[in-house]
C-alpha cells in the first residue's frame, strides 16, 4: 500500500499544475457551533474526493494545530509537540462493505517521510488563505529541520 500512495506523492510533486488543482479543490465548510470568531476556531475544509481534509483550530488569532488527510495519508501538527507528524491511513482501503471511516495505520517509514512531507508543504503552500497557507509553511519548516545536519553537542570546559 505505501508503495502505490508515494506514487501518487512523487507525480504530484512532478507536476505543479496538478498539485495546484489538487490544492485548489478544498473549500471551507461551516462547523455547527463553532465560534464566527476566527481568533478561536475549528476551520474545516474538505473537497469532493473522500478523506481530503484539513482542519485547524485557531485560538488567539494563532494556528493551535491542523490535519490534513488526503489518499491515505494523515499529517498532523500541534503547538504541544512542535513537530510534523505524518502517518498512513485505511482510507484507501475498500471492503465488501464499501469505504468505511479511516484509521490510523502508523508512521510512514522514514525513507519515505521527506517525500510526504514535503507533498504536504507544497500543497498547503500554493493556497492564498492565510492560515492553510501558515500550515503550509509550518510543514516546510519541518521538513527544513529534517534535512538539517545534526547538531553536535560538546561538553562544556
Amino acid at each position: 500500500m505505501a508503495a502505490v500512495q508515494m506514487r501518487f506523492v512523487d507525480q504530484l510533486l512532478n507536476d505543479r499544475a496538478a498539485l495546484a488543482v489538487l490544492a485548489a479543490e478544498l473549500r471551507i465548510v461551516a462547523l455547527p457551533g463553532s465560534s464566527p470568531r476566527p481568533e478561536s476556531a475549528r476551520l474545516w475544509y474538505r473537497a469532493r474526493e473522500p478523506y481530503y481534509e484539513l482542519f485547524i483550530d485557531v485560538q488567539k488569532g494563532g494556528i493551535h494545530w491542523w490535519q490534513l488527510t488526503l489518499r491515505g495519508y494523515a499529517w498532523t501538527w500541534s503547538r504541544t509537540t512542535g513537530r510534523v507528524t505524518c502517518e498512513t491511513t485505511t482510507e484507501t482501503e475498500i471492503t465488501d462493505r464499501g469505504i468505511s471511516a479511516s484509521a490510523l495505520l502508523g508512521r510512514v517509514p522514514p525513507r519515505d517521510r521527506r517525500r510526504a512531507l514535503l507533498f504536504c508543504a507544497e500543497l498547503l503552500s500554493l493556497r492564498d488563505e492565510p492560515f492553510i497557507h501558515r500550515c503550509g509553511s509550518i510543514a516546510r519548516d519541518a521538513l527544513a529541520a529534517i534535512d538539517a545536519p545534526p547538531i553536535e553537542l560538546r561538553p562544556g570546559p
